[in-house]
């Protein structure tokens, strides 16, 4: 998570997430407490102009701040504090090896690495580059051990921090898309994610339609710090049927699999476990999910997205939400969690 420090000095009792995607503006609020399941105190969204976002890029920013004003207005939010979202498409990711315990201190000179590693990946000069380095939670007393560090071009935060402001907001986490749903699937036990006891680790592709394409981001987790890659293929209109769409999945889902064999060589696929998980109101089908199931090889489970599992629902809203419409609101979930967490972790 893109982390902005000097945004930090207060807090609130609900925590926001804004899920700015190529259709819609989403937003979810959750109020969170050490004793009791999350509780969903608003939830809303407001459809973007056709032409505001282009393949991941805002394009016209002044829609994109009408847009969120009006969503802000029409679902009684006053929220200040949130966190938005980067397209998984516009963020690089790399693996440091590293050979010691990992400090603070040496911060310094994890980014320099960082920027090394960097340099010849992303497609802008590294100095055009905001970098956040992600630190493990802990080593198990291990020496040998990998930091997670995550790049977008900073025009891509400028845009996020402008848009924030002229809603009134503080922005206070930037979260590529595909790591907020990914946490928001963890917390579902049904998805298995958490359960290692016959395997050393667990390969979870996140799949969804973002704009033009289908997009499958590919994370093995066998640690608080999951790795990723993620690939994408071309959605024509005539594809977004559950027939056309499961065509489509079987030759990304093993791109993507050379990819991660290439990227982490160390890691044996023998021993994974794999699963896929569906999400948006196209894919998150019972359709969807029968007929992607169908062209997959049987050890790979296909489940439907629940980003709402366990929480509860503030007055006498729509419960439905909490079960068969949530899914377009991962994202949104996702990045509320990470406030709780980043807070948390203060």
């Amino acid at each position: 998570m893109f982390t902005l420090p000097r945004l930090l000095s207060r807090t609130k009792p609900t925590l926001t997430g804004l899920d700015i995607s190529s259709r819609a503006i989403r937003l979810v609020e959750l109020h969170i407490t050490a004793k009791a399941p999350p509780v969903i105190v608003r939830h809303a969204s407001e459809a973007l102009p056709m032409d505001a976002i282009n393949n991941g890029h805002i394009e016209k920013i002044d829609l994109v701040i009408q847009t969120l004003r009006d969503l802000l207005e029409k679902c009684g939010s006053t929220a200040r504090e949130v966190a938005m979202n980067i397209p998984a498409c516009l963020t690089t990711t790399v693996l440091l090896p590293v050979e010691q315990r990992v400090t603070k201190p040496r911060h310094t000179q994890l980014t320099v690495m960082a920027q090394q590693a960097l340099a010849s990946l992303v497609p802008y000069p590294i100095q055009q580059a905001c970098i956040d380095i992600q630190l493990p939670e802990s080593t198990q007393g291990n020496a040998h051990q990998h930091v997670l560090v995550a790049a977008v071009h900073r025009d891509c935060v400028d845009d996020r921090l402008a848009i924030a402001e002229a809603a009134g907001l503080d922005l206070l986490a930037i979260e590529p898309d595909c790591y907020a749903q990914y946490a928001t699937c963890l917390r579902n036990p049904g998805h298995g994610l958490g359960n290692t006891a016959n395997c050393t680790a667990q390969l979870t592709g996140i799949l969804c339609i973002d704009g033009n394409a289908l997009q499958l981001a590919l994370f093995i987790s066998p640690n608080a710090s999951p790795r990723m890659v993620s690939l994408s293929a071309p959605l024509p209109q005539s594809q977004r049927t559950p027939d056309g769409l499961a065509r489509l999945l079987p030759g990304l889902w093993q791109r993507s699999l050379e990819l991660f064999a290439t990227s982490m060589p160390s890691t044996t696929h023998n021993s994974l476990s794999e699963k896929i998980i569906l999400t948006g109101p196209q894919l998150a089908t019972p359709a969807c999910q029968k007929q992607m199931q169908s062209v997959l090889p049987p050890a790979v489970e296909v489940s439907i997205s629940m980003p709402f599992f366990g929480m509860t629902l503030i007055g006498d809203g729509d419960t439905s939400i909490l079960k068969e419409h949530g899914s377009p609101y991962l994202t949104a979930c996702g990045l509320a969690l990470g406030l709780h967490r980043q807070k948390a972790a203060r």
